[in-house]
């Protein structure tokens, strides 16, 4: 447990590393990333061998081996292959919130108790990584909110932009690529919060990017009662980040 929690920013760093590449790179990986992507993997998986995580860091290093093979070959990466790497990396971060859920011992000796373990596990660890995902969001809010009512001081919205961002990679492992790309765009209009003037355009437009997270933030709210996406919330944000990328 030390180990694990001594290397716990570690672990979160070479994960968001790893998140980032499979989003921009989902189809067709270069050998260089999918060589760091691979390196990072390695680094994660030594540390939860080392951790006495054994049963995690065969999975690692099983896709280290499938993701190697994969990007040698001339096609496509295959959808299933970054789905059940994102799914692994899911268990990783429920690892780091609760070990002593995920330890080896929890996962049984039969396959079949094995593989229903780890589909629990992986709704345990999803249900996480949604909450962690809705603090943030909150904390973003809040940091907008003051933004506004302080007349524009920039460092109520200092760590906003690096808060989404770390939303983002978690939708897209979450397998929901279209709020993750709402986030994507939040976060690049937070630097436009940067040069701001404090008009009454600017404004209204701090004001509209409050509404795009709102919308999240009740998608995944609805997204914790049921598996299937509210597109209507989501189509809700999507119009809010183009009213942004139309005033930027």
């Amino acid at each position: 447990g030390d180990l694990l929690s001594g290397n716990a920013q570690q672990i979160r760093d070479a994960l968001y590393e790893v998140k980032e590449a499979m989003e921009k790179q989902r189809q067709h990986m270069s050998v260089e990333i999918a060589g760091r992507v691979c390196q990072r993997l390695q680094e994660v998986a030594k540390i939860l061998g080392d951790a006495g995580f054994n049963r995690l860091k065969g999975m690692l290093l099983d896709h280290v081996q499938s993701l190697t093979r994969a990007v040698a070959a001339p096609q496509a990466l295959e959808p299933m292959t970054l789905q059940a790497l994102a799914e692994t990396l899911l268990l990783v971060e429920g690892t780091l919130s609760h070990p002593e859920r995920f330890a080896d011992h929890e996962w049984g000796v039969a396959e079949q108790g094995a593989a229903w373990l780890a589909r629990a596990l992986l709704d345990e660890a999803t249900g996480v990584l949604l909450n962690e995902s809705k603090s943030a969001i909150a904390i973003a809010k809040r940091g907008i909110t003051a933004y506004i009512e302080s007349g524009y001081d920039l460092n109520h919205v200092a760590n906003v932009g690096t808060s989404l961002s770390l939303v983002k990679g978690a939708l897209y492992v979450l397998g929901h690529p279209r709020a993750a790309s709402v986030l994507q765009c939040c976060a690049r209009y937070i630097e436009v919060c940067r040069s701001g003037t404090g008009d009454a355009g600017h404004r209204q437009s701090v004001e509209t990017l409050a509404d795009a997270l709102i919308s999240i933030e009740c998608y995944l709210d609805a997204l914790t009662l049921s598996d299937e996406p509210n597109d209507s919330l989501l189509a809700i944000a999507e119009e809010s980040v183009s009213e942004l990328e139309a005033a930027a």
